[in-house]
């Protein structure tokens, strides 16, 4: 008898919670794409809904190939703490976002009324389709060592390029430029940081939501 050469995955129960709180706290949906969050402290959520909805809009009109990848791989889009801007988690299919990074560059450039708001949120744009080529490249098998993490965090970066290209409308001598401004030394950092080290970001973080919670 021929062995069956397809397997059947199981979700663990951690994952159905995780994919049910996320569900739970959805507030928006944009196309299909659910935006929510897995926070206790909802600083600037309401913002965060707002202006992430205005990326995916902007993606949409300048980038539609960019945006069926976003639609088709991500299923949510979550305000999270990490220890990053943003982070792909293709357990639950979600772009983790700590819009704290953010936040407040979107804020003075608002109030300012100038037009770098516009690049703010072009740049902000990018960064979910940095984590959509993530889940684009795994759902192709590509896995994430030490041997290719370079290489699929260059991808990653060169289509938020391409986006801001499409954007912006950048010159071929201004495209090469920016393709070699690409810095990969904050993923170096990231990828060697230790178990400690880890703790260590994850107490900053705790400090960090201690002091906005005393705030309010």
């Amino acid at each position: 008898m021929k062995r069956c050469r397809w397997k059947i995955k199981i979700p663990s129960l951690w994952t159905l919670h995780s994919r049910r709180a996320l569900a739970r706290n959805t507030s928006a949906n944009f196309e299909g794409i659910k935006i929510t969050h897995q926070v206790m402290q909802h600083t600037h959520y309401k913002e965060f809904v707002r202006i992430t909805c205005e990326a995916l809009q902007l993606i949409q009109d300048y980038s539609p190939r960019h945006f069926q990848r976003i639609k088709r791989h991500v299923r949510f889009i979550s305000y999270e703490r990490l220890i990053s801007g943003g982070q792909w988690n293709g357990v639950t299919a979600t772009c983790a976002i700590d819009f704290s990074y953010f936040y407040p560059e979107f804020t003075s450039a608002q109030v300012a009324g100038d037009s770098s708001y516009d690049s703010y949120l072009t740049y902000y744009a990018g960064v979910l389709i940095h984590e959509a080529t993530h889940a684009r490249l795994k759902s192709l098998d590509f896995p994430y060592t030490k041997k290719t993490y370079r290489r699929i965090e260059h991808i990653c970066e060169t289509e938020e390029r391409r986006f801001w290209w499409a954007v912006y409308e950048f010159t071929e001598d201004e495209k090469q430029e920016s393709l070699q401004k690409i810095d990969l030394e904050g993923s170096d950092q990231f990828f060697h940081l230790s178990l400690w080290e880890r703790i260590q970001k994850a107490r900053e973080i705790i400090k960090g939501l201690n002091r906005e919670e005393s705030a309010e």
